[in-house]
């Protein structure tokens, strides 16, 4: 492979990257039972079999607990805004890292809420296709709408087993 080769499927690669973490938010917003909640099944269909994640101070070692997490996860309204994708394509063209930032706009318990948080993933090509790995994410702030998040505490938490 030539030097523009390898620049375009490097280009193509970030694409399909970004195009994997926007599926995977349609997942979250539209892919429920109702059409309005997270679909659990299609969220674990966009990762990998050796999947982490960290979501704030909850570790998940394996894609069976991440299952049981976001199955856990409030199922009410929610629509996730992704952005200022960082995307870094190895030279294998097999297996990237990432960053983005997000923001949700969840109904919990007819409250409104606003969550800001970051995102930091591995990724990997698995027969062709992207696939999310280990997973990080960091929560900022997740508040009732309408209300200063300077100086109180920041997170709500989203989980019914939590609440």
């Amino acid at each position: 492979m030539d030097d523009l080769e390898k620049r375009v499927a490097r280009l193509e690669a970030v694409k399909e990257v970004e195009r994997l973490w926007i599926d995977f938010a349609d997942a979250m917003d539209f892919g429920g039972p109702e059409a309005n909640v997270y679909d659990p099944d299609k969220m674990l269909s966009l990762i990998a079999e050796d999947s982490s994640s960290v979501v704030g101070v909850v570790e998940l070692g394996s894609k069976e607990a991440i299952g049981e997490f976001w199955r856990d996860l409030a199922q009410s309204m929610s629509l996730h805004f992704m952005s200022n994708p960082l995307i870094d394509i190895s030279g294998s063209l097999e297996s990237a890292v990432g960053s983005w930032r997000a923001w949700e706009t969840p109904i919990l318990d007819d409250q409104s809420l606003l969550g800001v948080f970051s995102h930091a993933h591995e990724y990997t090509k698995v027969d062709g296709r992207w696939l999310r790995g280990r997973a990080v994410q960091t929560t900022h702030f997740f508040v009732p709408l309408g209300k200063d998040w300077a100086g109180q505490d920041r997170v709500i938490e989203q989980r019914r087993s939590f609440i």
